[in-house]
């Protein structure tokens, strides 16, 4: 981690607003900015951003072995269109795979800190706990209940609409609310983690 500074300090704010907009899915819950494809528009401004600066020399990608896995990883599932028995299948979702990854470069650019790191973590802990609690309403109502795969199980919102795809998201959070819960010094935060973490826990089982 970088020392304290704030020369990148818009793209970093700029990428915690991206993650609520992405993860809340707002454009499919707010009409007229579903309309102007909010979500697109703003992660395609931050992309443009990041290879702005890498084309001028300004940041690169170092050599971390998570950073050369991730980039390998993709390149693999690319190559392996054109083996895959649906094609066009497979392709589509590789796009979502991308739009995933390209997350995933915001975060290797916009987190240069260790003070930047954990106000990211929190804010994806509550975004996450949105969605979270936004289902439970669902569950607790009736609503969102289908059956499916030879149970009637829980649908989320917008790309978490299918229970794998919110099963996913809240199994992998998991690590998140616990070691933040631990980890966490300052007893005006931590409440919020005694708090959070049960909940996930329940809406998980």
């Amino acid at each position: 981690m970088e020392k304290e500074n704030t020369k990148n300090s818009f793209f970093y704010y700029a990428l915690l607003v991206y993650t609520i907009i992405f993860f809340t899915q707002i454009g499919g819950r707010i009409p007229i900015l579903g309309a102007i494809r909010i979500e697109l528009l703003f992660g395609a401004f931050l992309l443009f951003c990041i290879f702005l600066k890498i084309f001028n020399g300004e940041f690169e990608v170092d050599s971390n072995p998570v950073n050369k896995a991730a980039f390998l990883f993709l390149l693999a599932c690319f190559i392996t269109i054109p083996f895959a028995y649906y094609k066009s299948y497979s392709f589509e979702v590789f796009i979502k795979l991308l739009k995933y990854f390209s997350i995933y470069i915001m975060i290797v650019y916009g987190v240069r800190t260790e003070k930047q790191l954990k106000g990211f973590v929190w804010i994806y802990v509550l975004v996450v706990a949105y969605i979270f609690t936004d289902a439970f309403s669902y569950a607790i109502r009736g609503m969102h209940i289908r059956y499916n795969s030879g149970a009637m199980r829980l649908f989320g919102f917008g790309i978490f609409a299918h229970p794998n795809g919110l099963g996913g998201l809240i199994a992998g959070s998991l690590p998140f609310f616990y070691y933040l819960m631990k980890s966490e010094k300052s007893w005006v935060k931590r409440p919020k983690s005694l708090l959070i973490t049960p909940s996930v826990v329940m809406v998980t089982m």
